[in-house]
């Protein structure tokens, strides 16, 4: 199924596939309309309907609602970032999970912070410390799955499943790189497999001299495919590593790319390794 197939512009809502699926019933669309979640685009016509995109961006906040209790501000917060004419959450959410079987998830804490991304790429997150605060932060994380399927369900295309083998194909390719090595690599050896190992969609260069690592540097990127990162986003990037080479590009006024280099940090020194801390940051 492609992105285009799962927003098919002939595919409409009703006020009341809206209390059916998302549970809020016609106050509730009416006073979340008035307090600016959503636009009253009905173009003239006696009953409004909503789209695809606009049906799940009403059932995420919906469930944010039911399950976190989440404020109509901060509701208002995520279902502009979810509106934007540049960008359909729903429609990536269905290629990513039918294309690879990912499990997608939406972490946000309702004023700034809103990304929703795989499993595997909050797993990156996490470990090069993005979240990282000295302060008491806050985040809702909720699985999209669920939702995504119960629009398309709605719309009467098949559901999207995650599944198991990509994730087991990226276990055994990151075990083949352990198992290939032997016991007779340098701890600097051990830790670059184990830098490889974690990390997706990256290069890693590595310079070697007399037989030794010297430094290594893993390269990677932070795109949008179609908003634009936002300047918090672009913050982040900024922050997450005491070392780093950021290039820009962009498009229309908009910073849609980071192309990042950070240098690996060795845990001994072969013949003058850099160091340096990964970094962390998001579309």
């Amino acid at each position: 199924m492609t992105a285009q197939d799962s927003d098919k512009g002939d595919v409409s809502f009703t006020a009341k596939d809206v209390k059916k699926i998302a549970g809020l019933s016609y106050r509730q669309l009416n006073d979340w309309t008035s307090k600016g979640l959503l636009d009253d685009d009905r173009e003239g016509q006696e009953w409004r309907t909503f789209t695809p995109k606009q049906m799940f961006v009403l059932l995420t906040c919906a469930t944010l609602r039911e399950q976190f209790g989440a404020p109509l501000e901060g509701l208002g917060y995520v279902a502009n970032f979810m509106l934007d004419e540049k960008a359909n959450h729903f429609a990536w959410a269905v290629e990513a999970i039918a294309n690879r079987g990912y499990a997608i998830y939406l972490l946000t804490d309702f004023r700034k912070t809103f990304i929703m991304e795989s499993d595997l790429e909050f797993e990156i997150m996490f470990r090069r410390g993005v979240f990282r605060s000295e302060g008491h932060v806050g985040y809702a994380l909720l699985h999209i799955n669920p939702l995504v399927n119960a629009v398309l369900e709605a719309m009467g295309q098949a559901r999207v499943e995650t599944r198991g083998d990509y994730y087991r194909a990226r276990a055994e390719a990151q075990s083949r790189a352990f198992q290939f090595a032997g016991d007779d690599i340098s701890e600097n050896e051990r830790h670059l497999l184990e830098v490889i190992r974690r990390r997706s969609d990256h290069v890693v260069t590595v310079h070697v001299r007399g037989g030794h690592i010297t430094k290594a540097y893993a390269d990677d990127s932070i795109e949008s495919a179609s908003r634009g990162l936002t300047p918090e986003e672009i913050l982040t990037v900024l922050e997450g590593s005491d070392q780093q080479t950021l290039t820009i590009s962009k498009r229309q006024g908009k910073v849609m790319n980071l192309n990042r280099r950070t240098p690996v940090k060795f845990p001994e020194d072969e013949g003058g390794t850099s160091s340096g801390r990964g970094g962390g940051g998001h579309d």
